[in-house]
C-alpha cells in the first residue's frame, strides 16, 4: 500500500509584527490524501530547521502553536506537516 504525504500545510496565520517578550499564536492546517493524522513541524526563525513538532491532529482539522522570541528582528515563521 502506498502512503501519499500530507498537501502543503496552509501559510501560518497569526500576527505579522509584534515585540519581544511577548507570545504570539499561530495557526494552520492541512489534509492527507490517506486521512491519516498529521502532524506539524514549526520553524520559527525560517531558517528551514523545524524547532517545535506539534502532537498528531486529524485530517483538515487546524493546529495551534504558540512562540516567543527574545530577540528583536525579522523573523519567517515557516510550517510543514507529516504524516503519522
Amino acid at each position: 500500500m502506498i502512503n501519499y504525504s500530507p498537501e502543503t500545510p496552509n501559510h501560518p496565520f497569526g500576527l505579522r509584527f509584534g515585540l519581544t517578550n511577548q507570545t504570539y499564536i499561530y495557526s494552520t492546517n492541512t489534509t492527507d490524501p490517506d486521512g491519516d493524522q498529521v502532524q506539524y513541524g514549526w520553524d520559527w526563525n525560517g531558517n528551514g530547521t523545524v524547532d517545535e513538532w506539534t502532537d498528531f491532529y486529524d485530517s483538515g482539522e487546524s493546529a495551534n502553536a504558540s512562540h516567543l522570541w527574545i530577540f528583536s528582528g525579522t523573523y519567517y515563521v515557516k510550517v510543514k506537516a507529516r504524516d503519522i
